[in-house]
């Protein structure tokens, strides 16, 4: 593992993109996805966690046709860290960044949705893409100049595994992470609903210089989307 982080050489901003596709009737929003970071990305190094499924070969083929137009790597996650849904996906991208020692100004996290229900199609995915990814510009703009830490579609209330949702005053987020990451703060129970967010680099590079090595190799029942939450809150000065 690498413990300090360097300067990108080219790319500003990063992807960290994760993808759980159970089979390959839904291949073509994967590739949609990718012909979006062609038009709006192409300036960034991408960073792909990947669960295995029998659509992984044809997956990986596939990204493998877009690495003369994109700055892709990407890694099939463990099994030993596996889950059923994106955490272990966008798990294994926060790896390969640790592991490329590369700094950048805004990481853009996301993952594969709608591939994995049937009942969702393309349009679902132009949605999301309309309301985020091709909105990079006016939202780097605003993020950047803002004293926030990160940016998502749509944030919501967590129950914290409560029926009814509480006042602010008693409630906090599950601390699932702090054995990893010596956090200052307790988190706001709040996330971002459909795991697209993006978070200062700054942030993502204190939490990756400092956090326990082992935070890569254990399984996450919680989604990653409300770590960035503890790192807006936590790490921001």
């Amino acid at each position: 593992m690498i413990n300090n982080l360097i300067q990108s050489k080219n790319n500003i901003d990063a992807i960290i993109f994760g993808i759980y596709l159970p089979n390959s009737s839904k291949l073509y929003v994967i590739k949609y996805y990718l012909d979006i970071f062609v038009s709006h990305f192409s300036d960034c190094d991408i960073y792909i966690g990947i669960n295995p499924s029998n659509a992984q070969n044809q997956l990986m083929e596939l990204i493998d046709n877009y690495k003369n137009n994109l700055s892709i790597n990407y890694q099939l996650v463990e099994k030993i860290c596996v889950v059923n849904s994106d955490v272990s996906t966008i798990q294994k991208g926060l790896e390969l960044l640790y592991n490329s020692g590369n700094q950048y100004r805004l990481l853009w996290f996301g993952h594969s949705k709608t591939v994995s229900r049937e009942k969702m199609d393309l349009d679902w995915t132009k949605i999301y893409c309309k309301r985020f990814w091709i909105r990079r510009d006016i939202i780097t703009e605003r993020l950047i100049a803002s004293n926030k830490g990160s940016y998502g579609l749509d944030m919501t209330i967590a129950t914290c595994g409560n029926e009814r949702y509480q006042s602010l005053k008693y409630r906090s987020e599950p601390d699932y992470v702090s054995k990893y990451f010596d956090f200052k703060y307790n988190s706001l129970p709040f996330f971002y609903v459909y795991t697209f967010f993006i978070i200062k680099g700054h942030i993502v590079e204190n939490f990756l210089n400092q956090c326990n090595p082992k935070f890569f190799l254990k399984i996450f029942v919680v989604s990653l989307v409300q770590a960035d939450i503890l790192w807006n809150l936590n790490l921001l000065k």
